[in-house]
């Protein structure tokens, strides 16, 4: 099984590199629920609990405007499947709030 590099955060802690299997089931178990992916700019995306509000999910960040709950993950994206994400110096700057809590 293929594993795709992502970058997972967690409400109130700093962002990490995770390596994850790229299926339906692992992905479901890292976001702890139904997969929801969200995309934010080209050639990545945010993925989380669909269902995240209804649970109650804790606030985690807000990312191209979009407020999120719950942990998520930001894989890369290739047509309609996910790919590794690397972390550009400028997606970085952009997103600088992922590295602080």
């Amino acid at each position: 099984m293929a594993k795709i590099k992502t970058l997972v955060k967690l409400p109130e802690h700093p962002a990490h590199v995770e390596y994850v299997n790229d299926d339906l089931e692992s992905m479901q178990k890292v976001v702890r629920g139904k997969l929801e992916a969200v995309r934010i700019e080209e050639g990545w995306c945010v993925i989380c609990d669909e269902e995240g509000r209804l649970k109650g999910r804790v606030k985690n960040c807000e990312l191209g405007g979009v407020g999120f709950v719950g942990k998520i993950m930001i894989a890369g994206t290739e047509g309609d499947g996910f790919k590794d994400f690397e972390v550009t110096e400028e997606f970085a700057q952009k997103y600088y709030q992922l590295w602080e809590d």
